[in-house]
């Protein structure tokens, strides 16, 4: 259920998803995704692991969600899931509502996918990790 702004929703269990609150500053945003990631993949209960999912979820189904990508991969703090997780929210924007979007976000988005692509193919300092994270499948 969505709160009246759109921008904060509640699960079953009547918690807000943080993730769904794009008021949130940049920085604490990220560690709200790197504890739902965290929580998803170090779960100690089936329910633990199902309330993370359910929250990762509907953030990636969120239509504003591809506006934090950016953020999740450019973070140095974020780990390798929570950045699998970004790639796979912008993956899903591209093949279901690319052409909706304006020209001008289009554009930009193939802007920074380029530069990024660039400067991991570049970089010296790119881990073999991160090439496999960003290389096709």
């Amino acid at each position: 259920m969505s709160s009246v702004d759109g921008t904060a929703s509640v699960d079953g269990s009547g918690h807000t998803g943080v993730l769904l609150d794009f008021s949130l500053p940049d920085s604490e945003f990220l560690q709200q995704l790197e504890a739902k990631v965290q929580q998803l993949y170090g779960a100690r209960s089936e329910e633990e692991r199902r309330a993370a999912q359910s929250e990762l979820t509907a953030f990636q189904m969120h239509p504003q969600a591809w506006v934090r990508v950016d953020k999740i991969l450019d973070a140095s703090e974020s780990s390798e899931p929570s950045k699998f997780f970004a790639l796979q929210v912008l993956e899903s924007l591209i093949k279901y509502r690319w052409k909706t979007l304006p020209t001008e976000t289009r554009e930009s988005i193939k802007l920074y996918v380029q530069n990024k692509a660039i400067l991991l193919s570049s970089s010296a300092g790119v881990t073999s990790r991160e090439n496999e994270l960003f290389s096709p499948s």
